[in-house]
């Protein structure tokens, strides 16, 4: 009977061993497929930011190409005022000189005609 027993409570050993291994490996590959959705949900919204990241750099590499251009106008204007307004110093510097000349001139001429009534009168 003993012996009986024996074989009874092994082979119920032997079923829980079977029970358990296969709810472990049941446990395994839930586990595994709730990582794998995970991971795919995680890769998901990688590749949705990605595009979305492309689509901004496509939204806005051709702002940012007007922009260079725009940059460069304005660096060629701001070349084209300062050469404008050098040359308005030097024509003011000018317009000084030849005022002076003028002057210089002006007191000259009075003082030929000064020379000539003088040469006149005599």
């Amino acid at each position: 009977m003993e012996g009986l027993k024996e074989i009874i409570k092994k082979i119920k050993e032997m079923k829980f061993r079977k029970k358990y291994k296969k709810f472990k490996l049941d446990l395994k590959n839930k586990f595994k497929f709730f990582t794998n959705a995970k991971q795919n949900i995680y890769y998901d919204m990688v590749r949705k930011e990605k595009e979305k990241n492309k689509n901004y750099v496509k939204k806005y590499e051709k702002d940012f190409e007007k922009f260079k251009k725009n940059k460069l106008q304005v660096q060629f204007l701001e070349k084209e005022n300062n050469n404008l307004k050098n040359q308005i110093k030097n024509m003011k510097n000018l317009d000084v000189k030849n005022k002076c000349r003028l002057n210089i001139l002006l007191e000259e001429n009075q003082k030929l005609k000064e020379k000539i009534s003088d040469l006149e009168k005599k």
